[in-house]
């Protein structure tokens, strides 16, 4: 009797080195995550077109042009998430040694989920000091501020009534480094020497419960920029994630 297609799935990911496999899981959900926001921003607008035309008959022609000028900035940058998971795919070296300016990747985040701020009435307090160039990968890099900026929103409990995401850069003893804080609900101590691991998650459950994958992408893009990455609860109540890459790294290793 012939195997199922599903039975040779199985069968085939089983030979996978256990390792490999945990990679590719944390991969997997780092697309969909990243791909997911910029399809809902799409449906919005494309939602909000269709509604405009149903009930008045007509389009404003700028509001019309504004949202799909949108809509074409959204599609160009999925296309660059999957040309630079490609890179990622083919490790070539020289993918990690583009001249990164780091608080121009924050700012194009911050405008990036500035909708999302808003709905989910989260305010923003930045403080970037001038910092110098790093080479590095700007997707990675952007992909790490998202992850750690989408952590701190998930941690917001429905009922908190003052919600404070900070986020600054500042230059110190030859690093680049970035600070997220919030003023959420904290990490729970028994999971905080787990933090990375995937598949651990630090939010309570329910519908903000992630993969738990957030993080194991941050640490692993941090460590491809040869960084460290740290994860404490902090004053406010909530979590402070300090990340530091070395100014003088010139991209040795691989994504």
């Amino acid at each position: 009797m012939k195997k199922s297609r599903s039975d040779n799935i199985c069968n085939y990911l089983k030979t996978i080195d256990p390792e490999k496999l945990a990679a590719l899981g944390t991969m997997a959900a780092g697309i969909i995550h990243e791909i997911n926001q910029p399809l809902n921003s799409i449906r919005v607008k494309l939602d909000s077109i269709l509604y405009c035309y149903k009930k008045y008959g007509e389009i404003d022609e700028k509001d019309f042009i504004n949202k799909l000028e949108a809509i074409s900035k959204e599609i160009q940058g999925m296309t660059g998430i999957i040309t630079n998971i490609q890179s990622y795919v083919q490790r070539d070296e020289e993918d990690l040694k583009q001249n990164c300016d780091l608080n121009e990747i924050i700012n194009n985040v911050l405008l990036k989920m500035e909708e999302e701020f808003k709905t989910k009435q989260i305010r923003i307090e930045k403080s970037l000091e001038k910092i110098p160039s790093i080479q590095g990968n700007i997707f990675g890099l952007e992909s790490l501020i998202i992850n750690l900026l989408c952590n701190a929103i998930q941690a917001f409990s429905k009922d908190c009534k003052s919600k404070v995401v900070q986020i600054g850069s500042f230059f110190k003893e030859g690093n680049v480094c970035l600070e997220i804080r919030d003023n959420a609900t904290g990490i729970d101590e028994v999971l905080m020497d787990r933090v990375f691991e995937p598949f651990v998650s630090t939010k309570e459950k329910g519908a903000n419960q992630g993969m738990g994958l957030g993080l194991t992408l941050a640490h692993w893009i941090v460590s491809a920029h040869n960084g460290e990455i740290e994860i404490k609860n902090n004053l406010l109540g909530g979590v402070t994630c300090k990340v530091t890459i070395p100014v003088d790294y010139l991209g040795s290793k691989k994504l």
